[in-house]
Order: structure tokens, then sequence, then C-alpha cells
């Protein structure tokens, strides 16, 4: 059930929120620089996911199972920027930024949640 709730989110955060796959494939990783950051829920001040140097920690169990699961999956267009890869997993060296840059402009409303440092 939980599982499915998620999904469920999940599709509605991505109906109420443009996609930017063609604008992100053009833009620069910002990753490169940012050692420790939090991406928060601006509602109740939940920490969903905080990035500790090369750590990733999830606080929001549901989406951790899912990205354990599954990972990012990475649309055509942005492909080249991971390797060609379709999706990128937890234990990917580029899976922080993959979440990022590509699964959380889609997922998350940015008038919802904010990364902070």
């Amino acid at each position: 059930m939980k599982k499915l709730a998620y999904f469920s989110l999940s599709m509605l955060c991505l109906q109420s929120v443009p996609s930017h796959a063609e604008e992100a494939a053009n833009q620069p990783s910002i990753m490169e620089d940012i050692v420790s950051m939090k991406l928060v829920n601006l509602k109740n001040q939940f920490i969903v996911v905080e990035y500790n140097d090369k750590e990733t920690i999830f606080h929001d169990k549901i989406l951790e199972k899912e990205m354990k699961e599954r990972g990012v999956l990475i649309p055509p267009a942005l492909r080249d920027r991971f390797g060609g890869k379709s999706n990128v997993r937890m234990n990917d060296p580029e899976f922080q930024v993959a979440f990022k840059e590509v699964f959380c402009p889609n997922v998350f409303n940015p008038k919802n949640f904010e990364w902070t440092e």
C-alpha cells in the first residue's frame, strides 16, 4: 500500500511540475563543489534527504526503498551526461547528481521543497 501511495504521489507531482529535461541537459553540474546539502520540505522543515560528502542519507524511508530498488531513471535526452545509463542506482558515484538534477526537478515542487547547504 505504501509503495502504491508513493507512486501515486510521485505521479501527481510529475503532473504539477513541468519537466525540464532539455534545459537540464544543457546546464553544467552544480554538484562538484558541494560537500553537504539537504532537501527540505518547506512546509514542515522535514529533511527528505541529505548529502554528507559522498554519503546519501534518506530520512524518507519510502523514497529510500524506491531509490534502492529502481534508482533514478534517466531520460534519453540526458543519458550522455550519465555515461549512457538508463538509470543510476544508489551505489553509483553519479547518484547524488542524478537525484538532484534529474529526479528532484520532476518530482518535488520547488515551491514546497528546497536544497540548502
